[in-house]
């Protein structure tokens, strides 16, 4: 009786998916669940986990971004990543620009996050800000500076910020360093 049915719905398995299948087997109290398809030779049940298994989408692995966050005093103040540069196999520099838009702005310690849509480790890349005008000390692991420094002609541009591309937002899985 199994087989038979089956049989008549794989069309139905084909089309509309395991889903619908199932819950048309599920619907038939005498059932097995744990063997729901038919194996090479059509009279063989295969396990349910074998057939779920290949018709179960392929999920690719999220892409993670290179993201670093820091504190800045208000809420006008803006942090994007200007250049990204490969120095080495396992060496970065990462030049970014701090300003703050006029007006007034909420005066609450925030933090704002810069990132690159490329997964580096988080403790090669050297990190250069330019912009930084307020006198208590950051804790985070930048060097802030008045004017970008020349950088190698060795390394390798690997990211440029593009004005017309949408803003590289964090993610919660991105874990930004700080």
């Amino acid at each position: 009786m199994v087989i038979k049915l089956i049989k008549k719905y794989k069309a139905l398995l084909n089309t509309t998916g395991m889903l619908a299948f199932t819950l048309l087997l599920s619907s038939c109290s005498i059932i097995d669940l744990s063997y729901i398809g038919l194996g090479p030779d059509e009279e063989e049940l295969e396990p349910a986990s074998t057939i779920l298994a290949e018709l179960q989408p392929k999920v690719e692995e999220p892409k993670l971004n290179w993201c670093f966050s820091m504190r800045v005093p208000d809420a006008n103040w803006t942090l994007r990543l200007d250049k990204l540069y490969q120095k080495s196999t396992h060496e970065y520099v990462a030049l970014g620009v701090l300003w703050r838009k006029k007006g007034s702005g909420i005066q609450v310690i925030g933090r704002r996050t810069m990132c690159a849509p490329m997964t580096i480790e988080d403790k090669q890349v050297e990190v250069i800000i330019r912009g930084k005008s307020w006198e208590w000390r950051n804790h985070e692991s930048a060097t802030f500076t008045k004017n970008l420094p020349e950088i190698d002609p060795q390394a390798t541009l690997i990211y440029e910020f593009d004005p017309t591309a949408p803003p590289i937002k964090p993610t919660p899985i991105d874990n930004p360093v700080q």
